[in-house]
């Protein structure tokens, strides 16, 4: 094809295209309930791994080569296949309804097959295997610094270097929380506090002041945040605890709790705890109740 139009209309063409997939039925019905061979290898739980893992290799390969717009069909209910009625049935000329055993497990694949499509849907986004700082497939931390060619746009990608979310990936993330969060936003308008525990997928900068040579304190981190300021978060922009933070009305963005320049105000409303030291800083972090007091650090 990309001999006859060329490889940019070749790219669109198939980005735009419909794929429809349509497998196991054959795999069920003659493969599996046919000649037994595939019987003596498999019980029908392992094969049923077994043709879904064929068909989620499949996917990704459609995926990576540019497809978007992908239908992957379930089992029909093969109990009622003529040629199954006739074959198992005790009397296939008289007794002609569905074989309810094999019909349960084209069931059973369809649930498991809606639970991996579940799993790998990309929710919008065009890059899902790759960051979006350098190659995207290794670089994290000092390996992706100033001198780190990035992507044009990294709303597009799942990743911004090869371990950590995007900006927009983490957006998602918040406006994909249990609606939960919208009760208590409205039930108790009056949030005191945000308290995050996490590791560096939730960490605002907490590795700025311990002894680690993982950092983020550089661009390209932080070029989407405010005032594209490298903040010590592992990603573009802002966190899903920021989002959150920020929708239930504590704070535009959550500081780092071991930041020493942080006020007792802002350790009031909120703060990341690192998660390797997380209760020996909650303990820290109750002991506020000097500057505070008592009476106000409970309510």
């Amino acid at each position: 094809m990309e001999l006859y139009i060329g490889k940019e209309r070749t790219r669109s063409l198939i980005s735009k295209a419909v794929f429809f997939i349509s497998v196991g039925t054959n795999d069920f019905i003659v493969n599996y309930y046919g000649p037994p061979i595939r019987r003596k290898t498999y019980t029908i739980s392992t094969y049923q791994d077994f043709i879904l893992q064929l068909g989620q290799q499949f996917l990704q390969g459609l995926l990576k080569l540019g497809a978007r717009k992908i239908a992957f069909v379930g089992l029909p209910p093969i109990g009622c296949v003529p040629a199954v009625i006739t074959l198992n049935s005790d009397n296939a000329l008289i007794n002609r309804g569905c074989i309810e055993r094999l019909s349960s497990v084209a069931r059973d694949y369809n649930r498991l097959l809606q639970s991996k499509l579940t799993a790998m849907q990309t929710h919008g986004f065009e890059e899902v295997n790759c960051g979006c700082c350098g190659s995207g497939i290794i670089e994290a931390s000092i390996l992706c610094n100033p001198y780190s060619l990035v992507c044009s746009d990294d709303s597009k990608y799942v990743f911004w270097d090869s371990v950590h979310p995007t900006e927009a990936a983490y957006y998602k993330v918040f406006k994909d929380l249990p609606r939960n969060i919208a009760n208590v936003k409205t039930e108790s308008p009056s949030i005191s506090a945000i308290l995050i525990f996490g590791d560096s997928t939730a960490d605002p900068g907490n590795n700025n002041y311990i002894n680690t040579p993982f950092r983020s304190n550089f661009s390209p981190y932080g070029k989407d945040f405010v005032n594209q300021t490298a903040t010590g978060r592992f990603s573009n922009g802002r966190l899903a605890n920021d989002f959150i933070a920020k929708y239930v009305g504590v704070k535009d963005y959550v500081p780092p709790y071991l930041d020493p320049t942080l006020s007792i105000e802002e350790l009031m409303s909120g703060n990341v705890i690192s998660i390797s030291e997380q209760m020996e800083h909650f303990k820290e972090y109750r002991e506020i109740e000097a500057a505070i007091g008592k009476e106000k650090r409970r309510s």
